[in-house]
Protein backbone atom coordinates (compact mmCIF):
# COMPACT_ATOMS: atom_id res chain seq x y z
CA UNK A 1 0.00 0.00 0.00
CA UNK A 2 1.58 3.30 -1.06
CA UNK A 3 1.97 6.28 1.25
CA UNK A 4 -0.67 8.47 -0.44
CA UNK A 5 -3.33 5.75 -0.09
CA UNK A 6 -2.48 5.35 3.58
CA UNK A 7 -2.90 9.08 4.07
CA UNK A 8 -6.30 8.98 2.40
CA UNK A 9 -7.44 6.10 4.60
CA UNK A 10 -6.16 7.77 7.77
CA UNK A 11 -7.78 11.03 6.73
CA UNK A 12 -11.11 9.28 6.19
CA UNK A 13 -10.84 7.48 9.54
CA UNK A 14 -9.93 10.72 11.28
CA UNK A 15 -12.91 12.49 9.68
CA UNK A 16 -15.21 9.66 10.74
CA UNK A 17 -13.83 9.84 14.29
CA UNK A 18 -14.21 13.61 14.46
CA UNK A 19 -17.73 13.45 13.00
CA UNK A 20 -18.71 10.68 15.42
CA UNK A 21 -17.35 12.67 18.34
CA UNK A 22 -19.21 15.80 17.24
CA UNK A 23 -22.45 13.84 16.81
CA UNK A 24 -21.98 12.17 20.20
CA UNK A 25 -21.36 15.54 21.87
CA UNK A 26 -24.37 17.01 20.09
CA UNK A 27 -26.59 14.15 21.24
CA UNK A 28 -25.18 14.39 24.76
CA UNK A 29 -25.99 18.10 24.82
CA UNK A 30 -29.49 17.37 23.53
CA UNK A 31 -30.11 14.70 26.15
CA UNK A 32 -28.62 16.84 28.92
CA UNK A 33 -30.76 19.78 27.82
CA UNK A 34 -33.91 17.67 27.81
CA UNK A 35 -33.15 16.18 31.21
CA UNK A 36 -32.55 19.67 32.58
CA UNK A 37 -35.85 20.82 31.03
CA UNK A 38 -37.65 17.86 32.63
CA UNK A 39 -36.01 18.61 35.98
CA UNK A 40 -37.04 22.27 35.75
CA UNK A 41 -40.65 21.40 34.87
CA UNK A 42 -40.83 18.84 37.68
CA UNK A 43 -39.50 21.40 40.15
CA UNK A 44 -42.04 23.98 38.97
CA UNK A 45 -44.92 21.49 39.20
CA UNK A 46 -43.87 20.39 42.67
CA UNK A 47 -43.83 24.04 43.69
CA UNK A 48 -47.39 24.20 42.33
CA UNK A 49 -48.40 21.18 44.45
CA UNK A 50 -48.43 18.46 41.75
CA UNK A 51 -46.97 14.95 41.98
CA UNK A 52 -44.49 14.16 39.21
CA UNK A 53 -42.83 10.78 39.92
CA UNK A 54 -44.06 7.20 40.32
CA UNK A 55 -42.45 7.10 43.76
CA UNK A 56 -44.91 9.81 44.88
CA UNK A 57 -47.74 7.29 44.59
CA UNK A 58 -46.21 4.44 46.60
CA UNK A 59 -47.86 3.51 49.90
CA UNK A 60 -48.35 0.39 51.99
CA UNK A 61 -51.33 -0.69 54.09
CA UNK A 62 -51.13 -2.09 57.57
CA UNK A 63 -51.83 -5.80 58.10
CA UNK A 64 -55.46 -5.32 59.18
CA UNK A 65 -56.32 -3.23 56.13
CA UNK A 66 -54.58 -5.71 53.83
CA UNK A 67 -56.63 -8.55 55.34
CA UNK A 68 -59.87 -6.67 54.65
CA UNK A 69 -58.77 -5.87 51.12
CA UNK A 70 -58.17 -9.56 50.48
CA UNK A 71 -61.80 -10.27 51.40
CA UNK A 72 -63.06 -7.47 49.13
CA UNK A 73 -61.10 -8.72 46.13
CA UNK A 74 -61.92 -12.42 46.45
CA UNK A 75 -64.23 -12.37 43.43
CA UNK A 76 -62.11 -12.83 40.32
CA UNK A 77 -64.90 -12.73 37.75
CA UNK A 78 -68.24 -11.02 37.33
CA UNK A 79 -71.40 -13.14 37.64
CA UNK A 80 -72.28 -14.70 34.29
CA UNK A 81 -75.94 -14.12 33.56
CA UNK A 82 -75.84 -15.01 29.87
CA UNK A 83 -73.40 -16.18 27.21
CA UNK A 84 -72.51 -12.58 26.26
CA UNK A 85 -71.50 -11.67 29.83
CA UNK A 86 -74.13 -8.92 29.84
CA UNK A 87 -75.00 -7.25 33.13
CA UNK A 88 -78.43 -6.68 34.56
CA UNK A 89 -79.86 -3.19 34.04
CA UNK A 90 -80.86 -2.16 37.57
CA UNK A 91 -82.78 0.93 36.49
CA UNK A 92 -84.45 0.03 33.19
CA UNK A 93 -86.01 2.94 31.34
CA UNK A 94 -89.74 3.10 30.73
CA UNK A 95 -91.64 5.17 28.19
CA UNK A 96 -93.85 6.74 30.84
CA UNK A 97 -93.82 6.56 34.59
CA UNK A 98 -91.09 5.22 36.86
CA UNK A 99 -88.42 2.63 36.15
CA UNK A 100 -89.26 -1.03 36.81
CA UNK A 101 -89.06 -2.42 40.35
CA UNK A 102 -87.11 -5.54 39.43
CA UNK A 103 -87.45 -7.48 42.66
CA UNK A 104 -91.25 -7.50 42.36
CA UNK A 105 -91.11 -9.34 39.03
CA UNK A 106 -91.49 -13.11 38.64
CA UNK A 107 -88.50 -13.24 36.28
CA UNK A 108 -85.95 -10.88 34.71
CA UNK A 109 -84.67 -10.44 31.18
CA UNK A 110 -81.26 -9.63 29.74
CA UNK A 111 -81.70 -9.04 26.04
CA UNK A 112 -83.51 -12.22 24.99
CA UNK A 113 -82.32 -14.31 27.94
CA UNK A 114 -84.98 -15.05 30.58
CA UNK A 115 -83.66 -15.24 34.15
CA UNK A 116 -85.49 -16.87 37.04
CA UNK A 117 -84.76 -16.27 40.68
CA UNK A 118 -83.44 -19.83 40.87
CA UNK A 119 -80.69 -18.68 38.47
CA UNK A 120 -79.69 -16.05 41.01
CA UNK A 121 -79.55 -18.73 43.70
CA UNK A 122 -77.28 -20.86 41.50
CA UNK A 123 -74.83 -17.97 41.22
CA UNK A 124 -74.99 -16.75 44.82
CA UNK A 125 -75.40 -19.84 46.99
CA UNK A 126 -71.79 -20.95 46.53
CA UNK A 127 -70.58 -17.42 47.33
CA UNK A 128 -72.68 -16.51 50.38
CA UNK A 129 -69.86 -16.95 52.91
CA UNK A 130 -67.50 -14.83 50.80
CA UNK A 131 -70.20 -12.18 50.28
CA UNK A 132 -70.90 -11.98 54.02
CA UNK A 133 -67.17 -11.63 54.72
CA UNK A 134 -66.85 -8.95 52.03
CA UNK A 135 -69.80 -7.02 53.47
CA UNK A 136 -68.21 -7.04 56.92
CA UNK A 137 -64.92 -5.86 55.44
CA UNK A 138 -66.60 -3.01 53.54
CA UNK A 139 -68.52 -1.87 56.62
CA UNK A 140 -65.60 -1.85 59.06
CA UNK A 141 -63.03 0.51 57.58
CA UNK A 142 -61.64 2.47 54.65
CA UNK A 143 -60.98 0.77 51.33
CA UNK A 144 -57.43 1.34 50.20
CA UNK A 145 -54.97 -0.76 48.22
CA UNK A 146 -51.20 -1.04 48.29
CA UNK A 147 -49.32 0.76 45.52
CA UNK A 148 -45.85 -0.25 44.32
CA UNK A 149 -44.12 2.13 41.92
CA UNK A 150 -42.22 -0.72 40.25
CA UNK A 151 -45.49 -1.89 38.68
CA UNK A 152 -46.16 1.45 36.99
CA UNK A 153 -49.85 2.03 36.25
CA UNK A 154 -50.46 -1.72 36.63
CA UNK A 155 -50.36 -1.14 40.39
CA UNK A 156 -53.80 0.45 39.99
CA UNK A 157 -55.34 -2.06 37.56
CA UNK A 158 -56.39 -5.38 39.13
CA UNK A 159 -57.89 -4.31 42.46
CA UNK A 160 -60.55 -1.90 41.06
CA UNK A 161 -61.76 -4.60 38.67
CA UNK A 162 -62.15 -6.98 41.61
CA UNK A 163 -64.28 -4.41 43.43
CA UNK A 164 -66.52 -4.15 40.36
CA UNK A 165 -66.97 -7.92 40.42
CA UNK A 166 -67.99 -7.72 44.08
CA UNK A 167 -70.38 -4.85 43.32
CA UNK A 168 -72.12 -6.96 40.67
CA UNK A 169 -72.48 -9.88 43.08
CA UNK A 170 -74.02 -7.55 45.64
CA UNK A 171 -76.47 -6.29 42.99
CA UNK A 172 -77.88 -9.76 42.52
CA UNK A 173 -78.06 -10.50 46.22
CA UNK A 174 -79.87 -7.26 47.03
CA UNK A 175 -82.59 -8.04 44.48
CA UNK A 176 -82.87 -11.66 45.57
CA UNK A 177 -83.16 -10.80 49.27
CA UNK A 178 -85.85 -8.19 48.56
CA UNK A 179 -87.74 -10.64 46.34
CA UNK A 180 -87.67 -13.31 49.03
CA UNK A 181 -88.72 -10.97 51.83
CA UNK A 182 -85.45 -10.44 53.71
CA UNK A 183 -85.10 -6.65 53.63
CA UNK A 184 -82.60 -6.52 56.50
CA UNK A 185 -80.06 -8.60 54.59
CA UNK A 186 -80.72 -6.55 51.45
CA UNK A 187 -80.06 -3.34 53.37
CA UNK A 188 -76.74 -4.62 54.74
CA UNK A 189 -75.62 -5.53 51.23
CA UNK A 190 -76.78 -2.13 49.92
CA UNK A 191 -74.76 -0.32 52.56
CA UNK A 192 -71.71 -2.44 51.71
CA UNK A 193 -72.14 -1.75 47.98
CA UNK A 194 -72.44 1.97 48.73
CA UNK A 195 -69.25 1.92 50.78
CA UNK A 196 -67.37 0.47 47.80
CA UNK A 197 -67.96 3.96 46.41
CA UNK A 198 -67.98 6.24 49.43
CA UNK A 199 -65.28 4.61 51.58
CA UNK A 200 -62.89 3.88 48.72
CA UNK A 201 -59.76 6.03 48.86
CA UNK A 202 -59.57 6.32 45.10
CA UNK A 203 -56.32 5.28 43.51
CA UNK A 204 -54.73 7.76 41.11
CA UNK A 205 -55.27 6.16 37.72
CA UNK A 206 -57.87 6.42 34.99
CA UNK A 207 -58.99 2.79 35.36
CA UNK A 208 -59.46 3.17 39.13
CA UNK A 209 -61.50 6.33 38.71
CA UNK A 210 -63.60 4.74 35.98
CA UNK A 211 -64.33 1.69 38.17
CA UNK A 212 -65.45 3.94 40.99
CA UNK A 213 -67.78 5.94 38.72
CA UNK A 214 -69.25 2.70 37.37
CA UNK A 215 -69.91 1.44 40.90
CA UNK A 216 -71.45 4.81 41.81
CA UNK A 217 -73.98 4.45 39.01
CA UNK A 218 -74.71 0.92 40.15
CA UNK A 219 -75.14 1.96 43.80
CA UNK A 220 -77.46 4.77 42.65
CA UNK A 221 -79.70 2.23 40.90
CA UNK A 222 -79.47 -0.23 43.80
CA UNK A 223 -80.61 2.47 46.21
CA UNK A 224 -83.62 3.26 44.02
CA UNK A 225 -84.60 -0.42 43.99
CA UNK A 226 -84.24 -0.78 47.76
CA UNK A 227 -86.15 2.40 48.61
CA UNK A 228 -89.15 1.15 46.62
CA UNK A 229 -89.89 -1.15 49.53
CA UNK A 230 -90.65 1.90 51.73
CA UNK A 231 -91.06 2.29 55.48
CA UNK A 232 -87.36 2.03 56.28
CA UNK A 233 -86.39 3.19 59.80
CA UNK A 234 -85.04 6.73 59.95
CA UNK A 235 -81.75 5.62 61.50
CA UNK A 236 -81.06 3.37 58.51
CA UNK A 237 -81.94 6.09 56.04
CA UNK A 238 -79.81 8.62 57.93
CA UNK A 239 -76.81 6.27 57.88
CA UNK A 240 -77.17 5.69 54.12
CA UNK A 241 -77.58 9.42 53.49
CA UNK A 242 -74.44 10.14 55.51
CA UNK A 243 -72.47 7.67 53.38
CA UNK A 244 -73.49 9.39 50.15
CA UNK A 245 -72.86 12.83 51.63
CA UNK A 246 -69.26 11.83 52.44
CA UNK A 247 -68.37 10.91 48.83
CA UNK A 248 -66.14 13.20 46.77
CA UNK A 249 -65.91 12.18 43.13
CA UNK A 250 -63.31 14.78 42.22
CA UNK A 251 -60.65 13.42 44.57
CA UNK A 252 -57.39 12.41 42.86
CA UNK A 253 -58.49 13.40 39.35
CA UNK A 254 -55.32 15.45 38.88
CA UNK A 255 -53.26 12.62 40.39
CA UNK A 256 -54.86 10.22 37.90
CA UNK A 257 -53.51 12.33 35.06
CA UNK A 258 -50.17 12.61 36.84
CA UNK A 259 -49.66 8.85 37.25
CA UNK A 260 -50.53 8.16 33.61
CA UNK A 261 -48.27 10.84 32.17
CA UNK A 262 -45.46 10.11 34.62
CA UNK A 263 -45.57 6.50 33.48
CA UNK A 264 -45.34 7.68 29.84
CA UNK A 265 -42.21 9.69 30.56
CA UNK A 266 -40.72 6.77 32.49
CA UNK A 267 -41.45 4.49 29.50
CA UNK A 268 -39.71 6.95 27.16
CA UNK A 269 -36.66 6.99 29.39
CA UNK A 270 -36.50 3.18 29.42
CA UNK A 271 -37.09 2.89 25.68
CA UNK A 272 -34.22 5.29 24.95
CA UNK A 273 -31.83 2.80 26.59
CA UNK A 274 -32.84 -0.07 24.28
CA UNK A 275 -31.14 -0.87 21.00
CA UNK A 276 -33.45 -0.68 17.97
CA UNK A 277 -31.55 -3.60 16.39
CA UNK A 278 -32.19 -6.14 19.11
CA UNK A 279 -31.21 -9.58 17.76
CA UNK A 280 -31.05 -8.22 14.19
CA UNK A 281 -27.26 -8.78 13.75
CA UNK A 282 -24.97 -8.27 10.75
CA UNK A 283 -25.18 -11.98 9.86
CA UNK A 284 -28.98 -11.76 10.01
CA UNK A 285 -28.93 -8.72 7.72
CA UNK A 286 -26.69 -10.47 5.18
CA UNK A 287 -28.70 -13.69 5.26
CA UNK A 288 -32.04 -11.98 4.92
CA UNK A 289 -30.72 -9.73 2.15
CA UNK A 290 -29.63 -12.74 0.12
CA UNK A 291 -32.92 -14.58 0.66
CA UNK A 292 -35.48 -11.76 0.58
CA UNK A 293 -33.94 -8.46 -0.53
CA UNK A 294 -37.22 -6.50 -0.48
CA UNK A 295 -38.15 -7.59 3.06
CA UNK A 296 -34.61 -7.02 4.26
CA UNK A 297 -34.67 -3.46 2.94
CA UNK A 298 -38.00 -2.76 4.65
CA UNK A 299 -36.72 -4.28 7.90
CA UNK A 300 -33.50 -2.28 7.84
CA UNK A 301 -35.39 0.91 6.99
CA UNK A 302 -37.76 0.33 9.92
CA UNK A 303 -34.90 -0.40 12.33
CA UNK A 304 -33.02 2.70 11.22
CA UNK A 305 -36.17 4.80 11.70
CA UNK A 306 -36.58 3.33 15.18
CA UNK A 307 -32.98 4.14 15.97
CA UNK A 308 -33.35 7.74 14.78
CA UNK A 309 -36.55 8.10 16.83
CA UNK A 310 -34.96 6.65 19.96
CA UNK A 311 -31.99 8.99 19.72
CA UNK A 312 -33.87 12.13 18.67
CA UNK A 313 -37.67 11.80 18.48
CA UNK A 314 -38.00 10.17 21.88
CA UNK A 315 -36.02 12.97 23.47
CA UNK A 316 -38.48 15.44 21.96
CA UNK A 317 -41.38 13.29 23.20
CA UNK A 318 -40.03 13.26 26.76
CA UNK A 319 -39.90 17.04 26.80
CA UNK A 320 -43.22 17.40 24.98
CA UNK A 321 -45.01 14.97 27.29
CA UNK A 322 -43.78 16.78 30.37
CA UNK A 323 -44.93 20.15 29.02
CA UNK A 324 -48.27 18.60 28.01
CA UNK A 325 -48.62 17.07 31.46
CA UNK A 326 -47.98 20.45 33.08
CA UNK A 327 -50.59 22.17 30.90
CA UNK A 328 -53.12 19.36 31.45
CA UNK A 329 -52.69 19.49 35.23
CA UNK A 330 -53.28 23.25 35.27
CA UNK A 331 -56.39 22.82 33.06
CA UNK A 332 -57.82 20.26 35.48
CA UNK A 333 -57.04 22.45 38.48
CA UNK A 334 -58.93 25.38 36.92
CA UNK A 335 -61.84 23.11 35.97
CA UNK A 336 -62.13 21.72 39.49
CA UNK A 337 -62.59 25.22 40.83
CA UNK A 338 -65.88 25.50 38.91
CA UNK A 339 -69.03 24.96 40.97
CA UNK A 340 -70.99 23.12 38.28
CA UNK A 341 -70.63 21.23 35.01
CA UNK A 342 -71.88 24.14 32.89
CA UNK A 343 -69.05 26.26 34.30
CA UNK A 344 -66.51 23.51 33.64
CA UNK A 345 -67.59 23.15 30.00
CA UNK A 346 -66.66 26.76 29.31
CA UNK A 347 -63.02 26.09 30.23
CA UNK A 348 -60.29 24.62 27.99
CA UNK A 349 -59.40 20.97 28.42
CA UNK A 350 -62.85 19.80 29.54
CA UNK A 351 -64.84 18.83 26.45
CA UNK A 352 -62.15 19.85 23.96
CA UNK A 353 -59.09 17.96 25.19
CA UNK A 354 -56.06 18.47 22.95
CA UNK A 355 -54.04 15.27 22.65
CA UNK A 356 -50.26 15.21 22.69
CA UNK A 357 -48.94 14.48 19.18
CA UNK A 358 -45.84 12.31 18.73
CA UNK A 359 -43.75 12.02 15.56
CA UNK A 360 -43.84 8.24 15.93
CA UNK A 361 -47.16 6.62 14.84
CA UNK A 362 -46.75 3.67 17.24
CA UNK A 363 -46.14 5.98 20.19
CA UNK A 364 -49.02 8.21 19.07
CA UNK A 365 -51.42 5.25 19.02
CA UNK A 366 -50.26 4.08 22.44
CA UNK A 367 -50.67 7.52 23.99
CA UNK A 368 -54.20 7.89 22.58
CA UNK A 369 -55.26 4.46 23.86
CA UNK A 370 -53.64 4.96 27.27
CA UNK A 371 -55.26 8.34 27.91
CA UNK A 372 -58.72 7.98 26.42
CA UNK A 373 -60.17 7.91 29.95
CA UNK A 374 -58.45 11.20 30.77
CA UNK A 375 -60.55 12.86 28.06
CA UNK A 376 -63.80 11.87 29.77
CA UNK A 377 -62.77 11.91 33.43
CA UNK A 378 -64.34 15.24 34.36
CA UNK A 379 -67.62 14.31 32.66
CA UNK A 380 -67.72 10.96 34.48
CA UNK A 381 -67.04 12.70 37.79
CA UNK A 382 -69.73 15.32 37.07
CA UNK A 383 -72.24 12.59 36.25
CA UNK A 384 -71.45 10.73 39.47
CA UNK A 385 -71.73 13.97 41.48
CA UNK A 386 -75.14 14.71 39.94
CA UNK A 387 -76.32 11.21 40.87
CA UNK A 388 -74.94 11.64 44.39
CA UNK A 389 -76.98 14.80 44.92
CA UNK A 390 -80.12 13.16 43.56
CA UNK A 391 -79.83 10.12 45.81
CA UNK A 392 -79.01 12.20 48.92
CA UNK A 393 -82.10 14.31 48.26
CA UNK A 394 -84.27 11.26 47.62
CA UNK A 395 -83.23 9.73 50.95
CA UNK A 396 -83.96 13.03 52.70
CA UNK A 397 -87.42 13.06 51.09
CA UNK A 398 -88.05 9.55 52.43
CA UNK A 399 -87.04 10.68 55.90
CA UNK A 400 -89.33 13.71 55.62
CA UNK A 401 -92.26 11.49 54.61
CA UNK A 402 -91.50 9.12 57.49
CA UNK A 403 -91.83 12.00 59.96
CA UNK A 404 -94.61 14.06 58.36
CA UNK A 405 -96.62 11.39 56.54
CA UNK A 406 -96.26 12.91 53.06
CA UNK A 407 -93.62 14.34 50.77
CA UNK A 408 -93.13 18.14 50.80
CA UNK A 409 -94.53 20.28 47.98
CA UNK A 410 -91.02 21.65 47.35
CA UNK A 411 -87.45 20.83 48.39
CA UNK A 412 -86.99 23.86 50.65
CA UNK A 413 -88.64 22.24 53.73
CA UNK A 414 -85.91 19.58 53.76
CA UNK A 415 -83.42 22.13 55.08
CA UNK A 416 -82.01 22.33 57.65
CA UNK A 417 -83.50 19.26 59.38
CA UNK A 418 -82.75 16.65 56.71
CA UNK A 419 -80.35 18.56 54.45
CA UNK A 420 -77.92 21.36 55.22
CA UNK A 421 -79.27 23.43 52.34
CA UNK A 422 -81.67 23.21 49.40
CA UNK A 423 -80.04 20.79 46.93
CA UNK A 424 -78.57 22.19 43.71
CA UNK A 425 -78.12 20.30 40.45
CA UNK A 426 -74.39 20.01 39.78
CA UNK A 427 -75.01 20.09 36.06
CA UNK A 428 -76.35 23.64 35.70
CA UNK A 429 -76.26 25.12 39.21
CA UNK A 430 -80.05 25.33 39.40
CA UNK A 431 -82.14 23.57 42.08
CA UNK A 432 -82.73 19.88 41.43
CA UNK A 433 -85.96 19.38 39.50
CA UNK A 434 -88.71 18.09 41.75
CA UNK A 435 -92.45 17.73 41.61
CA UNK A 436 -95.15 15.69 43.27
CA UNK A 437 -97.27 13.26 41.27
CA UNK A 438 -100.99 12.63 41.42
CA UNK A 439 -100.47 9.21 43.03
CA UNK A 440 -98.60 10.59 46.04
CA UNK A 441 -95.07 9.96 44.82
CA UNK A 442 -92.55 12.37 43.35
CA UNK A 443 -90.28 12.97 40.38
CA UNK A 444 -86.71 14.06 41.14
CA UNK A 445 -83.95 14.45 38.57
CA UNK A 446 -80.82 16.16 37.27
CA UNK A 447 -80.83 17.65 33.79
CA UNK A 448 -77.80 15.58 32.72
CA UNK A 449 -74.55 16.37 30.95
CA UNK A 450 -76.20 18.28 28.10
CA UNK A 451 -77.83 20.62 30.68
CA UNK A 452 -81.14 20.27 28.85
CA UNK A 453 -84.31 19.82 30.89
CA UNK A 454 -86.48 17.22 29.17
CA UNK A 455 -88.97 16.95 31.99
CA UNK A 456 -87.50 13.97 33.80
CA UNK A 457 -87.63 11.22 31.21
CA UNK A 458 -86.31 7.91 32.49
CA UNK A 459 -83.20 6.60 30.76
CA UNK A 460 -80.13 4.44 31.23
CA UNK A 461 -77.82 6.04 33.86
CA UNK A 462 -74.75 4.76 31.99
CA UNK A 463 -72.96 7.90 30.69
CA UNK A 464 -70.73 6.33 28.04
CA UNK A 465 -72.67 7.15 24.89
CA UNK A 466 -73.66 10.69 25.84
CA UNK A 467 -70.05 11.42 26.73
CA UNK A 468 -68.95 10.12 23.35
CA UNK A 469 -71.54 12.40 21.74
CA UNK A 470 -70.20 15.42 23.60
CA UNK A 471 -66.75 14.71 22.21
CA UNK A 472 -68.08 14.32 18.68
CA UNK A 473 -67.67 10.62 17.92
CA UNK A 474 -70.16 10.12 15.05
CA UNK A 475 -70.26 6.34 15.34
CA UNK A 476 -72.11 6.67 18.64
CA UNK A 477 -74.45 9.56 17.89
CA UNK A 478 -77.29 7.33 16.73
CA UNK A 479 -77.91 5.91 20.20
CA UNK A 480 -77.65 8.75 22.69
CA UNK A 481 -77.87 7.87 26.36
CA UNK A 482 -78.06 10.38 29.15
CA UNK A 483 -76.37 10.34 32.47
CA UNK A 484 -78.87 9.92 35.25
CA UNK A 485 -80.78 11.80 32.62
CA UNK A 486 -83.03 12.36 33.73
CA UNK A 487 -83.25 10.20 36.83
CA UNK A 488 -87.01 10.12 37.08
CA UNK A 489 -88.21 7.93 39.96
CA UNK A 490 -91.55 7.55 41.70
CA UNK A 491 -90.59 6.85 45.27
Amino acid sequence: MNTSLKKVIWTILLCVLVLSTVLALFQWCQISGVHQTLADIRWTMREQGFKTDLADFTYTNDAATEARMALLTAFEGSPQLDTNYDQLDLLPAATNGPATVLWKLDSLTIRTNLLHWSDFHAILDTNLWALDAACDAALTGPIRFDADESRGTLMFWLEPMSLENLSQMLDLRILLELHEGRPGVAWTNLLAATRLVTACETQPSGISQCSRFTMAGTAFAETWQVLQKGNWPDEKLAALQQEWESANFFTNLIESTAIDHTNDIYTCEQESLRSPWGSFSCSTIIGQTLEEPANAYAEIKDRVAQGIYRHHGMIADERGLMLYFQRRALELRRALQATNWAGMCALPGVTNVTQYASSNPEVEQKLVSDHVLDNFMLALAAAAEAQRRVVVTAIALERYRGKHGAYPAALAPLAPEFLKSVPVDFMDGEPLRYRLTDDGHFVLYSVGLDCRDDGGMVSDPNPDKLIQNLWGHPVLRSEERRVGKECRSRW
